[in-house]
C-alpha cells in the first residue's frame, strides 16, 4: 500500500498544484475522498478470503460482530468499501499518518472560499 500511495501522491501533487490556481476546495475534498475509498476496496479485495478479512479486522480493532457483520454481508468489494467496519479498521487518519496521503483540501490559500459556501461538486 505504501508503494502506491506513493504513486498516487506523485500524481495528485502535480495535479493538485495546476488546480490550486481555482476556486473550488471542495473538488480536492471529493477527490481526496474517492482515494481512501479506492484503497479500502483494494484491501477487501486482497482479502481473498472471508475468514481472513474478519480476522484483520478484528485485528484492527473492529469487534467482533460487526466484522462478521460486514464480511458476510451481501456485496461486491465497492460496496463493502463503504462501510463503517472498513472505515473504523482504516479511518482517514491511517491514510494521513501513515500511508502520508497528500491533503490539498484542508489549505487555506488566498482566493479560496470557504467550502461549505460552494455547490457540491460530484
Amino acid at each position: 500500500m505504501e508503494k502506491s500511495m506513493e504513486e498516487v501522491n506523485r500524481w495528485y501533487t502535480g495535479w493538485g498544484n495546476y488546480f490550486k490556481m481555482s476556486q473550488y476546495p471542495a473538488q480536492f475534498q471529493s477527490i481526496e475522498a474517492r482515494i481512501r475509498r479506492r484503497f479500502r476496496a483494494r484491501f477487501v479485495k486482497q482479502c481473498k478470503r472471508k475468514r481472513s478479512l474478519h480476522k484483520k479486522l478484528k485485528r484492527l480493532g473492529v469487534s467482533n460482530k460487526q466484522s462478521a457483520k460486514f464480511v458476510w454481508s451481501p456485496g461486491k468489494t465497492w460496496k463493502k468499501s463503504h462501510n463503517r467496519a472498513i472505515s473504523q479498521a482504516l479511518p482517514n487518519s491511517f491514510f494521513t499518518e501513515r500511508l502520508g496521503q497528500k491533503i490539498f483540501s484542508t489549505l487555506q490559500l488566498e482566493g479560496w472560499e470557504p467550502i461549505n459556501r460552494w455547490v457540491k461538486l460530484t
